[in-house]
């Protein structure tokens, strides 16, 4: 037998700060954990009150011992006789009724140091506010209790969900916690990275559908096992050790603000990070590093050494605003480096360098070091206002570059644009700077207009059949012309027009 049902739902809000209330507000769930709850009542209407009006406001974190919650009253109104009422204990609350024109009055209930539990139809609440064992026991009966609901009255799927709330703390367990049920989410009540896990056990997510936010495991494997590359699954505001989301698997889903270690986010050279990346953090080998592929979206994120599928990798997906060390982005020898690159910073052999590395996609605004865009290997990409080091763009330090793409308004150091070993390279360059022995050493194909190279560029050690428009030497003269090269109002480093 059940009590009567009222003809509509009671309304409720997780609330912190200072608020005013709804008229339709019901239950006031007071978020203390963080601080102080101010809530203002508004005046009652003279003569025309309801004497069913009530509202609860409880300690929704069981923090009001140190957190006070404030309940004050209209100007000139009142509340249990006084301009004010404050809720003081751990777990207190409130029952706010209507008793004349000018007053409230309010039934506390003092549960001392035990907070009233709750639920609602689709949702849990884990308070954490025991010791570091018993949280972790409470998270877990939540979680197998929210494996038996029916929110809504049906059963769980993606578009009718059960969400754990779980208050910040200290959550101990003595085995890996398993999240092996799809459409059951857990977040944070702060959304803050709060809960942490700082016993043995650490997260291990084997689904493709839940959504996680504000989990630390420390120095942990926050481990994802799935290899489902159609995975939905949502990090946000979570933290990890080495391995952590995804290591030598396919990983996909959203990841936002989260934090791995070494060979985390798809590292691994079997890994491959195919989700949306943005504002994460990885380090050694991480978002598919060490030789594997990191083809999804990555937006404002930062990996280490080999990162960025660095170490012989390919780089084929989507990368904005996004920062490498050495050997990042498809770098290191052998990799490829063809996805889109806008804003992107790394350092030596980086964006397809090293020796046998390929850099076809293309770039925007990106910086690189020694050995980047294809240094020491191949640079047949588009590339517009972008900086790399010595050998850099196809360039060679022994082993055969070569530049075959497009650059606009690009600088390299010494021996970059395809300074190679009798490789003809057939690019286009557009407002390029160079260094000495840039721009094919031996061989220059292809046409550059504007362009400025050093000592020894242009073909001035082999062969120039390419067509310079407008081009400079900063020291030493044009190779005489091959086949249908052309040389038209150069300069030369004696400042000596050179038409051929």
């Amino acid at each position: 037998m059940n009590l009567y049902s009222t003809a509509y739902q009671n309304l409720y809000r997780i609330v912190s700060g200072t608020l005013t209330v709804n008229n339709d507000d019901c239950i006031l769930y007071c978020n203390t954990s963080s601080g102080a709850v101010t809530i203002n009542l508004i005046d009652i209407p003279a003569n025309y009150w309801s004497t069913q009006y009530k509202l609860y406001v409880v300690d929704f974190s069981n923090n009001a011992g140190s957190n006070n919650i404030t309940i004050n009253a209209p100007t000139g109104f009142t509340i249990n006789g006084s301009t004010s009422l404050v809720l003081n204990v751990n777990g207190e609350s409130a029952i706010v009724r209507i008793s004349g024109n000018t007053t409230y009055i309010a039934e506390i209930s003092n549960s001392g140091a035990t907070a009233i539990p709750f639920e609602g139809t689709n949702w849990s609440f884990v308070y954490g506010n025991g010791s570091h064992t018993a949280n972790a026991t409470q998270l877990q009966n939540a979680y197998t209790s929210a494996k038996t609901k029916t929110p809504n009255g049906s059963p769980l799927s993606a578009t009718n969900r059960f969400t754990i709330i779980v208050g910040s703390g200290y959550y101990s367990f003595s085995s890996n916690f398993l999240v092996n049920a799809n459409f059951i989410d857990i977040v944070s009540l702060t959304g803050n990275c709060d809960v942490v896990f700082n016993g043995v056990g650490s997260v291990v997510n084997s689904v493709t559908n839940v959504f996680l936010k504000g989990i630390d495991v420390g120095t942990k494997n926050f481990s994802l096992t799935s290899a489902n590359p159609s995975s939905v699954n949502i990090c946000e505001n979570c933290k990890g050790g080495e391995f952590s989301f995804g290591y030598n698997i396919s990983i996909a889903g959203t990841f936002k603000n989260c934090v791995g270690g070494d060979f985390s986010f798809g590292g691994g050279s079997t890994g491959n990070a195919s989700g949306t990346y943005t504002d994460c953090v990885g380090t050694t080998s991480s978002f598919g590093g060490f030789g594997g592929i990191a083809s999804g979206n990555f937006i404002n994120c930062t990996g280490g050494q080999y990162s960025f599928a660095g170490g012989g990798g390919t780089a084929s997906g989507n990368f904005t605003n996004c920062t490498g060390t050495n050997y990042s982005f498809a770098g290191g020898g052998g990799g490829i480096a063809n996805g889109t690159f806008i804003d992107c910073n790394g350092l030596s052999e980086s964006f397809g360098g090293g020796t046998n590395g390929a850099s076809s996609g293309t770039f925007q605004k990106c910086i690189g070091g020694t050995l980047s865009f294809g240094g020491d290997g191949l640079a047949s990409g588009t590339y517009n206002n972008c900086v790399g080091g010595t050998y850099s763009f196809g360039g060679d330090n022994g082993s055969i570059g070569t530049a075959s793409g497009t650059f606009n308004n690009c600088v390299g150091g010494n021996n970059s644009f395809g300074e190679s070993d009798g490789v003809i390279a057939i690019p286009t360059f557009n407002n390029c700077v160079g260094g000495t022995n840039s721009f094919g050493v031996s061989a220059c194909g292809g046409k550059a207009s504007y362009c400025i190279g050093g000592s020894g560029s242009f073909g001035a050690s082999g062969t120039l059949n390419g067509q310079l428009y407008w081009c400079r030497l900063t020291s030493g003269t044009f190779a005489l012309i091959s086949g249908s090269g052309r040389t038209i109002y150069c300069i030369d480093g004696s400042n000596n027009t050179n038409n051929q």
